[in-house]
This record gives C-alpha cells, sequence and structure tokens, in this order.
C-alpha cells in the first residue's frame, strides 16, 4: 500500500472524539442557531480561558463543515441500459470504451446535479476543481470503481462513511485540499487500496 501520508504520521496525531449527531432541522437552521447563541454568550463562558473560547470555536467550524456537508447535492446515479449515453449528456466527459468520468478541471465548486453517473463506472477524476464538500452518498453504489481523483480541490471535510461502498477502489488521490481532521474509518472498508495520496493538506488529527 502506498501512502503519501504515512502510518507514523498517522500514528502521531491526536484522536479525538466526534461529533454527537445533529437534531432533525435543516442545516442552515441548525447554523444559524449556533451563530445566534455564540453572538448572545451562551456558547462562550468568560470565566473560561481564551483557549477555550478557541476550541469552542473550532468546533463550531467543524460543525459549519459538516453542515455544508449535508446538503450538497448528488449527481444521478444509472443502472439502465442507455446509461453510458446518458453519461455523455452531461457537462462532464464520459469515455464509454474505458468506464471513465472525466470533470477534470471544469471549475466545479459542487458535484453537478445533472451528470448521470453509470453504476458500473471504474474511474472518476474530480481534479482541480473548485469543491469545498461532498454528500456522504456522492459514491455510494459504486462498487466497481477503482481509481478516484479528488486531487486540487478546497475540500475540508470527507463524511466518515464516504468511502464505504468503494469495495473495488485501489486508488484514491485526495492531495493539494484543505483537509485537517480525519474519521478514524475514513478508509476502513477499502480493503482493496493500493495507492491513497492524502498530500498537501493541513491534516493534524484523526477523530475516533
Amino acid at each position: 500500500l502506498l501512502v503519501a501520508l504515512t502510518v507514523r504520521t498517522l500514528a502521531a496525531l491526536t484522536i479525538v472524539p466526534s461529533d454527537a449527531d445533529l437534531c432533525d432541522i435543516t442545516a442552515c437552521d441548525a447554523l444559524r442557531r449556533m451563530r445566534e447563541e455564540i453572538a448572545g454568550g451562551n456558547l462562550m463562558n468568560p470565566s473560561r480561558p481564551p483557549v477555550y473560547e478557541e476550541s469552542q470555536e473550532d468546533r463550531i467550524n467543524k460543525i459549519e463543515r459538516r453542515l455544508r456537508s449535508v446538503e450538497q447535492p448528488l449527481w444521478r446515479k444509472n443502472v439502465e441500459e442507455d446509461r453510458w449515453y446518458r453519461c455523455c449528456e452531461g457537462p462532464c466527459r464520459c469515455r464509454p470504451e474505458t468506464f471513465a468520468l472525466s470533470c477534470w478541471r471544469q471549475e466545479l465548486d459542487e458535484l453537478p446535479s445533472s451528470q448521470y453517473v453509470p453504476n458500473d463506472i471504474r474511474v472518476i477524476d474530480l481534479g482541480i476543481n473548485q469543491i469545498t464538500s461532498l454528500n456522504r452518498d456522492a459514491f455510494k453504489g459504486l462498487h466497481r470503481l477503482v481509481e478516484l481523483d479528488i486531487f486540487d480541490n478546497r475540500i475540508d471535510f470527507l463524511p466518515s462513511v464516504i468511502f464505504d461502498n468503494l469495495d473495488s477502489l485501489a486508488h484514491l488521490r485526495l492531495h493539494r485540499n484543505r483537509l485537517e481532521d480525519l474519521h478514524g474509518k475514513l478508509f476502513h472498508k477499502l480493503a482493496n487500496l493500493e495507492t491513497l495520496d492524502l498530500s498537501t493538506n493541513s491534516i493534524r488529527r484523526l477523530a475516533a
């Protein structure tokens, strides 16, 4: 297994508990309430030292990233006979002969909801865009996916289950993003992973 961020480096990172599940309201409502509480001083205790306030603000920022991920759009998974024909109708480039989909350098800030993705896709390239977050189900059901490139974007958070269905994934490139925290089980189910590139991020800890 070729890993750009070494196992020794990962072992040295601080393990922190993950946040509790959010309540059943919209992401916008939850974020608005939290910011109102911060502004009103309900989340900040003046008697606590400044370091506590900084960690509290970090926590709010982390929740904000998770909320943003929940509201990210999904592209359309397709199992029909005409799936590759429909794939070619979208904004990204489809190559049926190699089972590949390329959204490389498309100036995307989110997944295009008008893009059809065949269920037998093997290669997805989302490199060199402006994507900041991804929905937890972005790659759900793509069991034959072998290569996934998401390098050179602005991603600062990845849901813990986003790669859980990728049984065949061998090459995952996430370099040149803005990742700081990774869930401890983010890559847990990638049994066939051979290449993992996490270089040029700001990873400082793994969340349990």
